[in-house]
């Protein structure tokens, strides 16, 4: 999507059609885009879009040696590539304030909410262990990206499987899918991100804020929760002072859309398997 700089013209028009309850795509300040899933052929393959944005994430995994402070746990990684083709303002091969502080976000949202349970990713105490790599690339950006985001990494995991393992005395052996079936990951809960954004003083409060809309906003609110209503992670930008109301309000809705979200994960993931099942009953794979 473009990155231009709005001009006072279409500011005014936007903030107009909030203070009316109404937006450029046709949406209430209450209202959510909707979100389409798509997982790939391989596992842990996740396309999700938010009216447009896109976000491609891919769950990959290696034997790797312990970190020194766990060494009978695996790990996680997250890797954002923030290339020109999401925002022409971006650079090849640099992640800038925006990047850095999406990959800081879904760290905090998918490693440090413990919503996998790294033990079971032990193979061999202090000697190998599986290193979890989750890459996030932003195909188009317009707004709401860590949103788009968390869903498309969430749906990722829960889609990958990993190989199965045989340890013998001096080696371990990685079997293929042909010769034992692969395991997925445990997960403990789905983090999903919703993003909040507010007028100035706090008068207004936009929800799924997009590119265009962000631009005209004097702050953003970003709460992670689970199906469970727990907040997993909350990230506020610029010096904004809200309420207590406010939070509460944003905190409940954000909780309803996680459930919702985490329906629709589920639903993806089992229909997927349902025709990997019919697949493998009639001999395609």
């Amino acid at each position: 999507m473009r990155s231009d700089p709005l001009s006072t013209c279409e500011q005014n028009f936007i903030l107009e059609g909030f203070r009316l309850n109404q937006r450029l795509d046709g949406r209430t300040l209450n209202d959510f885009r909707q979100v389409k899933l798509v997982v790939g052929s391989d596992f842990g393959t996740a396309l999700c879009t938010m009216g447009d944005t896109k976000v491609l994430c891919v769950v990959s995994i290696s034997l790797s040696e312990p970190r020194s402070s766990r060494p009978n746990k695996g790990y996680v990684t997250v890797d954002v590539d923030m290339s020109p083709m999401g925002n022409p303002a971006n650079e090849h091969n640099r992640l800038g304030e925006r990047g850095l502080e999406l990959t800081r976000m879904l760290e905090l949202v998918l490693r440090d909410s413990r919503c996998i349970d790294v033990e079971s990713l032990c193979v061999r105490s202090h000697e190998e262990v599986w290193k979890v790599r989750v890459d996030v690339r932003i195909l188009d950006d317009d707004g709401s990206l860590l949103d788009c985001a968390s869903i498309a990494a969430v749906t990722a995991l829960y889609h990958f499987r990993r190989p199965n393992v045989t340890v013998r005395p001096n080696h371990t052996i990685v079997h293929s899918e042909y010769e034992q079936a692969f395991v997925p990951l445990n997960i403990y809960h789905m983090p999903i991100c919703v993003s909040f954004g507010f007028t100035a003083c706090g008068t207004s409060v936009v929800i799924d804020p997009t590119d265009k809309e962000s631009q005209c906003l004097y702050g953003s609110l970003v709460i992670a929760c689970n199906k469970r209503r727990e907040v997993c992670a909350l990230h506020q930008s610029t010096n904004l002072i809200l309420n207590t109301r406010t939070i509460e309000a944003c905190v409940k809705r954000a909780m309803q859309r996680a459930i919702d979200l985490s329906e629709l994960i589920s639903t993806v993931i089992l229909d997927d398997l349902k025709k990997t099942c019919q697949l493998s009953e009639t001999g395609w794979v």
